[in-house]
């Protein structure tokens, strides 16, 4: 029993090696402007459900970088880094519901995105948040804090 834990360690060790080997040569590639190769290392691991590359391939899909521009897919892969308590895809997210790209405008859903990220250290989402908390009705705001107690306890603190 205790060679078979101690070959799973090492197998998973090895995936895991390879795994961040892979993800650099993806930063590597988007840093270099080489969009396709990113794409295609970035989707790999993100269909095997790394939360960085899903944030990275909905950057890709969100600006048009190697890829033709298109929310609805950058929006689907940051919903799956930010269910993943990626905190940079989470923030994201609250832009595109800010800013009504890909999804109905919808303030409270910003919100409780930015609520989210800033919790989980995003420092950039103090500024929308702040000015959402200003903006939104008390009601709004009380409804949507609550809802953001509820989401922390599924996408809050990796």
């Amino acid at each position: 029993m205790a060679v078979l834990s101690c070959a799973f360690f090492v197998i998973s060790s090895v995936i895991a090696d390879e795994s961040d080997r892979s993800f650099s040569q993806a930063v590597s590639a988007y840093e270099k402007s080489d969009y396709h190769t990113a794409r295609q290392e970035f989707e790999r691991l993100a269909k095997q459900g790394q939360a960085e590359a899903q944030r990275f391939l909905g950057y890709m899909y969100d600006k048009g970088l190697g890829v033709p521009r298109d929310y609805n897919k950058a929006i689907s892969w940051y919903r799956k880094a930010a269910e993943q308590k990626d905190s940079a895809a989470q923030y994201h997210l609250g832009l595109k519901y800010a800013n009504g790209h890909g999804v109905p405008k919808d303030q409270k859903q910003a919100y409780i995105w930015f609520a989210i990220s800033f919790n989980n250290g995003y420092e950039l989402a103090a500024d929308p948040l702040r000015v959402l908390n200003k903006s939104l009705s008390t009601y709004d705001r009380q409804e949507a804090l609550e809802d953001v107690v509820q989401q922390m306890e599924e996408y809050g603190n990796k």
